[in-house]
């Protein structure tokens, strides 16, 4: 069977054509295999660790809320009543405790009337309620105990359970923060050696800080064990300020 040269010529362009897109596929498939290569060189492996510090403190100041609350049916005499309490208890703590007017922060103050209901569903009005809260940050420990049955003597038939702090709290959870950097340091070293790897530079950091303080309760005065039965010995024992950290280090 014979060509034609316009066959001859078209059938060698299809070899050439051919031949380069080959070429073509072939120097993909190359690079390809050199990017992932070049991918894997690339990727960085890591370790993760935990570290806690703890710091136990005395506390420098202390929190307490005392409410007054009263009821009349008039709402003048209830609020009359409210006030002359509260005010009592402010002047107290100012001229008689030396208690700054920095440190006193009205918190809640609140009128609402009161109603009863009888059988048939019928409602009655009773009068009013009004409940006014002051807290009060107190900077000499040594007088939780006279805030507190002063208070009462001058009206406040609600105390706060007294909340015992840190005014440069900072300053502590530097101190906190260093231990548990240092604990997770030993961490790290320790788990690269039993890996049999290398720390590198550090690719991410973390921290949480808390302090386990009781949650406040209210108590009624005849709860607290005060109102006329002497000034209560408050113990302030000590804070715990806990600082975690997670630190994650390339793997060398």
């Amino acid at each position: 069977m014979f060509f034609q040269p316009e066959q001859k010529i078209f059938r060698q362009l299809i070899l050439i054509i051919g031949g380069l897109l080959g070429l073509f596929l072939l120097t993909l498939i190359i690079s390809g295999a050199v990017g992932i290569q070049d991918k894997l060189k690339e990727t960085k492996y890591t370790i993760s660790v935990s570290g806690e510090g703890k710091v136990f403190v005395k506390p420098d100041i202390a929190k307490v809320s005392v409410s007054v609350f009263t009821e009349s049916k008039k709402l003048t005499d209830v609020q009359q009543e409210n006030t002359q309490k509260m005010n009592a208890i402010i002047n107290f703590l100012k001229n008689d405790l030396g208690i700054l007017e920095k440190d006193l922060k009205t918190t809640g103050y609140t009128i609402y009337p009161q109603y009863d209901y009888t059988k048939d569903g019928t409602r009655i009005f009773l009068g009013y309620k009004i409940t006014q809260t002051l807290e009060i940050k107190i900077r000499d420990l040594g007088k939780v105990g006279d805030v507190l049955e002063g208070a009462v003597a001058k009206g406040a038939n609600e105390i706060g359970s007294p909340q015992f702090a840190n005014e440069d709290l900072e300053k502590i959870k530097v101190e906190a923060r260093k231990l548990a950097i240092e604990n997770a340091k030993e961490k790290a070293k320790t788990l690269s050696s039993q890996l049999g790897v290398g720390l590198g530079r550090v690719v991410s950091f973390n921290e949480n800080f808390y302090t386990p303080w009781p949650t406040p309760y209210p108590l009624l005065k005849e709860a607290a064990g005060i109102g006329g039965g002497g000034v209560p010995q408050i113990e302030t024992g000590e804070n715990e300020i806990i600082v975690d950290v997670s630190i994650t280090y390339e793997i060398k």
